[in-house]
């Protein structure tokens, strides 16, 4: 238990903010990870002037109110940039949307959740170094996933009530434990879930009366399944499936490519919404 006398060391407030000129956004279709010198760099999305300027009110008064990222609240989740350039944080939205037809884009609001419902009430806060969940805001069904230690983000959609695997995030960057502030630069790792099985859970006591074809015929066989079980009830999606909720829908996601990083850990910050809509 920590003692009375001690306060918890906060990191410092993402503050000075602002948004690249052009944000490298990947589709749900094209491949995760980095392009390459020599390919197409895509179509250049933009934040509309308001709306960045919405967003920069919105992370400094977060960030001096010292608000608690609570589960069971509306948020909208941003990459870091990793050079900051004269003090300026540059950020680019986990997951955004086309607000039209041009190039100009939003934020997608998600939903924070805890993997097992009930375990602490909604409004209680999340902590560093706990698992949770985003989910679409709306939609009960859809998570944001991610590809494990490899990196990429991506819609994932649950058949059943229950999250789909690989849809699991923890913070990073603050005393275990403690409240996750609104506005503050944390590390955000995707959590493989369930653990990938090591080589050695393959293998069983059964085995040891087989013969070497057939040991190694059983043990393909039982990371089949497993494969099979983890695929179970998890569809890989671009957006949602649910076109009877007006503008609910998130065909057509966008997703920040900062994320696309090996071991599946990247900087980032979380923001509440609150007038994140362009008038």
């Amino acid at each position: 238990e920590r003692p009375r006398t001690s306060e918890p060391r906060l990191r410092p407030p993402v503050e000075t903010i602002s948004f690249p000129a052009q944000l490298r956004l990947r589709a749900s279709g094209e491949s995760a990870g980095p392009r390459g010198p020599f390919a197409d760099q895509g179509e250049a999305f933009v934040f509309p002037l308001r709306l960045q300027n919405k967003i920069a009110e919105l992370a400094i008064s977060a960030s001096k109110a010292q608000w608690s990222a609570d589960c069971g609240t509306r948020l909208t989740a941003w990459a870091l940039v990793p050079e900051c350039k004269d003090g300026i944080q540059l950020l680019e939205p986990l997951v955004a949307r086309r607000l039209d037809q041009t190039l100009a884009v939003e934020p997608v609001q998600m939903l924070v959740t805890r993997p097992e419902e009930g375990s602490m009430p909604n409004g209680s806060p999340l902590r560093y170094g706990e698992c949770f969940h985003l989910r679409a805001a709306g939609l009960e069904s859809l998570y944001l996933g991610h590809a494990g230690s490899a990196g990429g983000t991506c819609w994932l959609q649950s058949s059943t009530k229950v999250p789909p695997t690989n849809a699991r995030f923890a913070a990073h960057g603050g005393e275990l434990g403690e409240p996750i502030l609104f506005g503050r630069p944390l590390s955000l790792q995707c959590v493989a879930s369930p653990p990938p099985e090591e080589e050695s859970d393959l293998d069983s006591d059964s085995d040891d009366c087989l013969t070497p074809r057939a040991a190694e015929d059983a043990r393909i066989a039982r990371l089949w399944a497993n494969e099979q079980h983890c695929a179970a009830g998890r569809t890989r999606v671009g957006g949602c499936n649910d076109h009877h909720k007006s503008g609910s829908c998130l065909d057509g996601s966008l997703f920040s490519r900062l994320a696309d990083v090996d071991r599946g850990v990247f900087r980032a910050t979380l923001l509440p919404v609150s007038c994140m809509s362009p008038e």
